[in-house]
């Protein structure tokens, strides 16, 4: 596979100063993309609001976007951005840019690499990270493959050192594109990647290739969450209106309809770091009533229609931000504390 290597000094934007050095993510913290400004917006969760710490963007080198939808950390820090593709010219100057995906990671220095990915993924919208040095990454737009894809990439310093294919469903959409979804390992070491148009979750040894056995399911899902105190599951509906809880045979054991909070577009979910079985969840396209906003759900039993938190995101108008206002939040990610190194010597 043809590498692409790019190191370069990531932008962070601070209050009056737009050309700083980037600091390290604070453990703790959540990031949030932006996908509609090409940016990442880190804040600290607070009881009542989301106070923004530093928003960081990245050189679009000679394309106007380089857009990114998804985005994971590795548990010694490192952040792994999935971003939708690189130029095809050098003038060109649109705003979704054609060609194949990139992962763009951010190290401890405030230094960035990119790095093409297989010609599969051609925007890396589903990404998810268990191990250091290592992230999974797979398009949502698969319209000319024989077979859905999922790649997990290991990396050592600047280098990709290995790429391993899962293959996951030749089942066709009714738009004409194959079915996608995002990587989840479990604590044993399986691997399960769900699939929009599939009711069966696939599951996987660490090997890749084809899959070892599934969980039917009666419903396919894009996006899961391991909850490890009760060895259940939450699942995202490919409508991305709705969230279920199933065990581990597949069988719903509650449904919430987002929807209901006026929430139609909530892409993935994140877990909260605290035990419990509270998760957040974004808008990724509208309404404008819930952008700039966080909702923190109790997933303990979704029948019951759970009241969410609603914290608002503050403080984008002191990054240069002219309406203080986060527009397409498709994915989040809280920044761990380094399991295995000191001082954010990631590298």
């Amino acid at each position: 596979m043809k590498k692409v290597l790019f190191c370069l000094t990531l932008v962070v934007l601070c209050s009056n100063v737009f050309a700083q050095p980037s600091k390290p993510f604070t453990p703790g913290n959540l990031v949030l993309v932006d996908a509609a400004e090409d940016r990442l917006i880190e804040v600290k969760l607070e009881e009542t609001q989301a106070v923004v710490q530093q928003v960081v963007k990245w050189p679009l080198g000679d394309t106007s976007r380089r857009r990114p939808l998804g985005v994971a950390f590795d548990p010694n820090g490192t952040c792994y951005v999935g971003v939708t593709g690189v130029p095809t010219s050098a003038t060109e100057a649109v705003e979704f840019p054609s060609g194949r995906g990139e992962v763009l990671r951010i190290f401890s220095d405030g230094s960035i690499d990119f790095k093409t990915l297989p010609v599969e993924v051609n925007k890396a919208t589903w990404v998810s990270s268990f191990n250091a040095n290592e992230v999974f990454m797979m398009s949502n737009d698969t319209r000319n493959q024989p077979v859905s894809q999922s790649y997990r990439l290991r990396f050592s310093g600047l280098e990709l050192t290995n790429t391993t294919l899962f293959n996951l469903s030749a089942t066709v959409k009714t738009n004409g594109s194959l079915a996608s979804g995002k990587a989840l390992q479990l604590p044993d070491g399986r691997i399960l990647i769900p699939s929009e148009s599939d009711v069966n979750i696939k599951v996987y040894s660490q090997d890749g290739g084809d899959p070892v056995g599934e969980i039917t399911t009666g419903k396919a899902y894009s996006s899961l969450a391991y909850l490890p105190a009760s060895d259940e599951l939450l699942a995202i509906l490919p409508n991305n209106s709705a969230v279920d809880r199933i065990n581990m045979e597949g069988t719903v054991l509650g449904t919430f309809d987002f929807t209901l909070d006026g929430l139609g577009g909530v892409w993935n979910f994140t877990l909260m770091e605290d035990g419990s079985e509270r998760f957040i969840a974004t808008n990724h396209n509208g309404p404008a009533g819930s952008k700039s906003q966080i909702f923190i759900y109790d997933s303990s039993n979704l029948n019951d229609l759970p009241i969410p938190d609603i914290i608002p995101i503050v403080g984008l108008e002191g990054f240069g931000d002219a309406d203080g206002l986060a527009t397409q939040l498709f994915d989040h990610s809280f920044v761990p504390v380094p399991s295995s190194v000191s001082d954010w010597s990631l590298q």
